[in-house]
C-alpha cells in the first residue's frame, strides 16, 4: 500500500484510476512508509526474489535476480495496467561488510534501487502547464544467512512543498535488530 500511496502523491494524473481500484487510498493520511521493503505474496525462485501485489497476477516488485555480480542491473515495469513509464531499476553494488544492531555481517550483497515514476503532467485548473519526473531511490543490504538487514530510502514528498516551490524529501532507515523488545 505504501507504493500505491506514493504513486498517488507523485502521479496525481492517475488519481481517478487508482482511487477507483483502491478507494481506501483516499482516506489514508500522507505518511512516510518504506516503499522498497513492502508486503505481498513473497516468491523465491532460481531466477529471482520478488513479491506479488494486489494489482494483477504479475510480479509487482523484484529485489534480486540470480546474477549477483557487481554491476549487474535489472529493470521491472511497475503497474503496467496504469502506465508504461513507471519502472524499478536495480544495480548490484557488490559484497560488503555491514554492521547493524543485530551484529556484523560479511559478504552482504548491496543493491541500489531507483523507482522512476515516469512523466507527470502538471495541471492548473485542468489545463497542462508543464511536466515533471519523480524518482525515489535507496539501497538494501542482503545477508545470505538472514535476508535484508539494512534498508535506506529517500522519498520525494510532494504533499509537502518547501519555500520556493521545492518538495521535501523523507529519509528512511530500517536496520535488522536482535530479538527482544523494540527500543523506544
Amino acid at each position: 500500500m505504501a507504493f500505491l500511496r506514493q504513486l498517488l502523491a507523485v502521479r496525481p494524473d492517475f488519481a481517478p484510476r487508482l482511487l477507483a481500484a483502491h478507494s481506501e487510498l483516499a482516506s489514508l493520511t500522507p505518511t512516510v512508509a518504506p516503499v522498497f521493503l513492502g508486503g505481498g505474496v513473497f516468491e523465491k525462485t532460481a531466477t529471482h526474489i520478488g513479491v506479488y501485489g494486489d494489482q494483477n497476477p504479475l510480479l509487482a516488485w523484484k529485489w534480486l535476480e540470480s546474477n549477483l555480480a557487481p554491476g549487474h542491473e535489472f529493470t521491472l515495469q511497475l503497474v503496467p495496467q496504469l502506465a508504461d513509464d513507471i519502472f524499478l531499476h536495480a544495480r548490484i553494488l557488490g559484497p560488503r561488510t555491514v554492521s547493524v544492531p543485530s551484529g556484523t555481517y560479511e559478504n552482504v550483497v548491496e543493491v541500489i534501487y531507483a523507482v522512476d515514476y515516469g512523466i507527470a503532467t502538471l495541471l492548473d485548473e485542468g489545463e497542462p502547464v508543464g511536466y515533471v519526473r519523480h524518482f525515489d531511490y535507496g539501497t538494501i543490504a542482503f545477508s545470505p544467512a538472514v535476508g535484508p538487514i539494512l534498508s535506506k530510502e529517500r522519498q520525494l514528498r510532494p504533499e509537502r512543498l518547501l519555500q520556493g516551490g521545492f518538495y521535501s524529501t523523507a529519509e528512511l532507515v530500517l536496520a535488522h535488530r536482535p530479538p527482544g523488545p523494540v527500543p523506544h
